[in-house]
């Protein structure tokens, strides 16, 4: 059953994301020390009390967990105050802000990122967090992006002072959704954010950069810990950094899922990688309740919170907005670019409170645990709240690519169409997509697409006679050849207005060597069929020879309106985010739209009619 719920308009005081956090030394209240895990690797902390903190409180902990340093030092130094620990402090909760190994202040080395020895570390930063006399045993971890994975991880552990987690913006299978999606190296991960965080381990990463006034202070590096005012004992950890794998020199050699090792459960070996999809079993033995975040226009994170909901039997909440990655600009297509984002990013905080205080606060003992999403639909502007996936309603309907560039919903009866494409590979979708959103949470805003669609190939319907709602994800089934082995497709879903204005809906693609359906159980569950991306599943495609190359799309929610037309629009390159397939050569290809072999969009709709 489907639950509308009214979107909140409530305006308050705009809160600052954790990574601008700034510490205070020598206080109390906020002071910052090693913790010292069970192999004795020390860990920077930065600890926030709440004010009039007494010796005999009770209160509950928020850890975060980040690699990309729990806080900065400045030039001049800044005072104390970041609106959403002051927030939460406020509410009556300690926050803890840690460095993962091998990063930031904290010693040690990285095997990889996301290693099953990081995620164990957690647990001994938990122990000591229960140990102090301000504590009352009850802790929870949240955050964004790469904090927000780790979130999630430490559930894997089943520590008992763990009562929820709150991961948002993550990566449930990191391959499939942003390493790799399709099979397409995603080079702004594997190149730019691999050499920023590498700089980052180094102590080196926007050290300089500032005017050197109090609006503008220059930054010196990572906040040392406040006994260490020589940065000796900095100077050492950022000697063992440079033991770190490279995570830009090491995904060089990595083509293939398989390539890139990754631990099975908490009991494998520590150098491995966590991706949370093989966790299945450790998240349902712990039932930490959870409350997940996740944009539509936010790489795959949409795609991996639907997998996690319709996979996982754990308790909580699930949300998908018309968000960037991080909720903090407004992505919705409707909207103008300035758009606040909505609901504000106090709101949301206040929405994370309200989800953590019956576990951290209040005694759960019999409680019965929700288990929902709540997704909202772009163009409608409603949330709605589900507890299946897709939701009720949904009929998946056909539109052919036809004639003259056309999309319709009846098949060719002729035996012989279809479209030549010459691959160009100069085209790219631009540098505020849902891809470089990953990097620092920069704005979604793709713009009008007639003309850089002039460079694809397309196919568009008539205009719609009413409105209708898209909410799932769209399915590509294509034949064509191609006079390569070896290339790929993106496949972009746009719509067109009455006055031709040509806007991005969602994208999907597919590395034709990794074409092949898998008859074996898929590791989730997934929309479409289910490609192993594995290297023993990898052929070339035979050249000239025609091959059914089909995929889903990312998932969204929108309701195009009545007037409009749907658009289909194929590349074979985005210069601005993937790695180029072949490195050599310029592919044409010969899409098939005839009775034989019949290449269509599937569109999940919640209508009577597309046209």
């Amino acid at each position: 059953m489907i639950r509308l719920l009214r979107y909140s308009m409530t305006i308050l005081l705009l809160l600052l994301p954790l990574l601008s956090t700034t510490v205070a030394i020598g206080n109390d209240r906020l002071w910052s020390q090693y913790i010292e895990t069970s192999d004795g690797t020390k860990l920077a902390a930065d600890i926030f009390l709440p004010e009039n903190v007494s010796g005999e409180a009770s209160i509950p902990a928020l850890l975060y967990f980040t690699r990309y340093w729990r806080s900065k030092e400045y030039d001049p130094d800044r005072l104390p105050g970041n609106p959403a620990i002051n927030f939460f402090n406020h509410n009556g909760y300690a926050v803890i802000s840690v460095d993962v190994r091998g990063t930031g202040a904290s010693f040690g080395s990285r095997s990889g990122e996301f290693s099953l020895q990081e995620t164990k570390d957690y647990g001994d930063v938990f122990d000591w967090v229960v140990k102090q006399p301000w504590s009352n045993g009850n802790i929870a971890t949240f955050g964004i992006s790469y904090a927000g994975n780790t979130a999630e991880h430490a559930s894997f552990i089943q520590h008992p002072a763990l009562k929820a987690i709150v991961p948002r913006f993550t990566d449930f299978d990191w391959y499939a959704s942003l390493l790799f999606p399709g099979g397409f190296k995603n080079k702004i991960i594997s190149s730019n954010w691999g050499d920023m965080v590498w700089a980052m381990d180094l102590n080196k990463f926007g050290v300089g950069k500032g005017a050197g006034t109090k609006e503008f202070p220059v930054v010196l590096g990572v906040r040392p810990v406040d006994a260490d005012g020589d940065k000796k004992l900095l100077a050492k950890a950022v000697a063992q950094h440079k033991k770190n794998i490279n995570v830009a020199t090491a995904l060089k050699s990595v083509e293939f899922r398989d390539d890139y090792k990754t631990a099975a459960n908490i009991l494998d070996s520590l150098e491995k990688a966590v991706t949370p999809f093989r966790f299945k079993s450790d998240a349902e033995v712990a039932s930490v309740p959870a409350f997940h975040w996740a944009g539509w226009s936010d790489a795959g994170t949409a795609a991996g919170v639907l997998s996690r909901f319709s996979s996982f039997k754990t308790p909580g909440l699930f949300i998908i907005g018309p968000w960037n990655h991080g909720a903090k600009q407004d992505t919705n297509p409707f909207n103008s670019k300035d758009t606040a984002v909505q609901p504000s990013i106090a709101v949301q905080y206040q929405q994370i409170l309200a989800f953590l205080e019956p576990y951290l606060l209040g005694n759960t003992t019999g409680k019965s645990v929700q288990h929902e999403l709540r997704y909202f639909t772009m163009g409608e502007d409603v949330w709605k709240t589900t507890d299946i996936w897709p939701p009720m309603g949904v009929n998946n309907r056909r539109l052919y690519l036809g004639d003259n560039h056309s999309l319709v919903e009846e098949q060719s009866r002729l035996d012989k169409g279809s479209d030549s494409y010459k691959v160009n590979f100069e085209v790219g979708s631009g540098s505020s997509t849902r891809w470089s959103t990953q990097m620092g949470g920069t704005d979604v805003y793709y713009g009008d697409r007639a003309e850089a669609d002039k460079n694809l190939l397309t196919y568009a319907s008539a205009p719609l006679e009413e409105d209708i709602e898209i909410t799932g994800a769209p399915m590509v089934d294509l034949y064509l050849s191609s006079t390569h082995g070896d290339g790929g497709v993106i496949a972009y879903l746009e719509m067109i207005s009455p006055d031709g204005v040509v806007t991005m809906i969602t994208e999907g693609q597919l590395r034709f060597v990794n074409r092949k359906i898998s008859d074996d159980p898929p590791p989730y569950v997934v929309a479409g069929p289910y490609h192993t991306f594995m290297r023993k599943d990898a052929e070339l495609m035979p050249v000239d020879k025609v091959e059914r190359v089909t995929f889903a799309m990312l998932p969204t929610s929108i309701r195009v309106p009545k007037g409009f037309s749907l658009k289909l629009a194929l590349a074979g390159h985005d210069k601005d985010t993937f790695v180029r397939i072949p490195q050599n050569g310029q592919p044409i290809w010969s899409v098939q739209r005839n009775a034989i072999h019949a290449s269509f969009l599937s569109l999940p709709l919640i209508s009577q009619k597309i046209n």
